[in-house]
C-alpha cells in the first residue's frame, strides 16, 4: 500500500493541522510505524504488549482471505443481496477482486478480532495506569487544535463529546464486510456500551439512543408501529417516477414487510416499518414514505425535502420476486 502511494503520489486532500478527517489509510500507516519501529509483525506487538498483559484470550489478528483458519465460535458475517435474501458476505464475494478481498491482508485499519468479555477488560484497563500512564491518556482522549483555533471532536483513536445527560462520552464505530462494531465510554459515570453485530444490511443500525435511554432508568417512547398483512402491503407495490426526483423507485413486499429500491443504484434495496395513515419509514437511512392508494402516488421524505411521486407500473405477482434484478431492463423498455 506504501509502495502503491509513492508511485501515484495522490493529492493531500487538506495540509496537516488545517482539520480533522478519519483515514483508514491513516491506521494503516501505523500499524506499519509499529512493526518498523518494534521490529515485530503487528500481530505479534500487540499480543505481547496488549492481548497477553490484559488477559484477552480471545482476541487476535485473523485475515479471513489473505491467511483462512478454521477458528472456533467464529462469527460469519452477513448482509443481503438486491431482494433482501441474506447471504454471507464473504461467500459472495469468492474470487473476485473487490474491497473485502485484496485489502484483507492489510493490517492497522482493521482484522482485530474479539469478543464482548475482552473488550470490557480493555475498557478496565483504559481506567487504570496498567497500560496506558495517566499523561498518556490525557493526550488519548483529549481534543486537538486546528490551524484556526477551533478544537476537533477526534483524540488519539476516539471521538469525543460532551452531553449534558450523559457527561463525557468517548466512543468509536467500525464496520467490514458484514460486521458493525461499537464501544462508547461514558468517563464521568463509568458506563460502556459494547455492540458486536455480524449482520450488515440497509437496515442495520446501532439502537444507540435507546440504550443510553435504559442505561440511566430515561423512559422510552411509546413505538407506534403496525403490522399490515399482505393484502394491504400489496397495494402500495409498484415503480414510482416524479419530474422532481432523480431515480425511479421500486416499491415491493418482502415476506410481511414493505421494502424500496432506487432502480439503476448498486446499492442494495432496504426495508421499512409500517407505521398509520399509510406510512413507512427506513430510520438507518432517514428516508419516510407516504402512500396515496386513491391515486397512486407516493411522497418521500428525503433530507427533510418531499417529493411527490406516482406509480407509472404495477408489479404482477409473476414478476415480483424479479423485480429489483431486472428492474433496470424493465424501465429501460417502459
Amino acid at each position: 500500500m506504501i509502495t502503491e502511494f509513492a508511485k501515484y503520489k495522490p493529492p493531500l486532500d487538506f495540509q496537516p493541522g488545517e482539520k480533522s478527517q478519519y483515514s483508514n489509510t491513516g491506521y494503516a500507516l501505523l500499524a506499519s510505524i509499529i512493526e518498523r519501529v518494534s521490529k515485530q509483525t503487528y500481530e505479534r506487538f500487540l499480543k505481547e504488549n496488549i492481548f497477553r498483559p490484559l488477559h484477552m484470550k480471545h482476541t487476535f489478528i485473523y485475515r479471513c482471505v489473505y491467511a483462512p483458519e478454521k477458528i472456533k465460535n467464529y462469527a460469519q458475517a452477513y448482509g443481503t443481496d438486491s431482494l433482501l435474501n441474506y447471504i454471507s458476505a464473504y461467500h459472495s464475494i469468492e474470487n473476485k477482486l473487490t474491497t473485502y478481498n485484496y485489502l484483507d491482508g492489510i493490517v492497522g485499519a482493521r482484522t482485530v478480532h474479539s469478543n464482548l468479555e475482552d473488550l470490557l477488560k480493555w475498557d478496565r484497563a483504559l481506567y487504570m495506569d496498567k497500560l496506558i500512564n495517566p499523561e498518556d491518556k490525557k493526550e488519548i482522549f483529549g481534543s486537538l487544535k486546528t490551524r484556526n483555533g477551533k478544537e476537533n471532536s477526534y483524540g488519539f483513536g476516539w471521538v469525543l463529546s460532551q452531553n449534558e445527560k450523559y457527561g463525557k462520552i468517548v466512543n468509536h464505530s467500525g464496520s467490514w464486510a458484514g460486521y458493525i462494531t461499537y464501544i462508547e465510554r461514558h468517563t464521568d459515570s463509568d458506563k460502556t456500551i459494547i455492540l458486536l453485530q455480524n449482520v450488515n444490511t440497509p437496515n442495520s443500525k446501532i439502537a444507540l439512543g435507546d440504550i443510553r435511554k435504559i442505561m440511566y432508568g430515561i423512559k422510552l417512547p411509546v413505538n407506534k408501529r403496525i403490522f399490515p398483512n399482505q393484502k394491504d402491503l400489496d397495494k402500495y407495490e409498484g415503480i414510482y417516477s416524479g419530474s422532481d426526483y432523480p431515480k425511479k423507485i421500486v416499491v415491493f413486499t418482502k415476506g410481511n414487510r414493505l421494502a424500496a429500491h432506487y432502480a439503476g443504484s448498486p446499492v442494495s434495496a432496504f426495508s421499512m416499518d409500517a407505521y398509520p395513515n399509510h406510512t413507512f419509514k427506513c430510520e438507518p437511512w432517514d428516508v419516510e414514505m407516504v402512500f396515496n392508494p386513491d391515486d397512486n402516488s407516493l411522497m418521500v421524505i428525503e433530507d427533510e425535502k418531499q417529493y411527490t411521486l406516482k406509480k407509472q407500473k404495477q408489479c404482477t405477482e409473476s414478476g415480483r420476486q424479479h423485480i429489483i434484478i431486472g428492474a433496470a431492463k424493465l424501465i429501460t423498455n417502459q
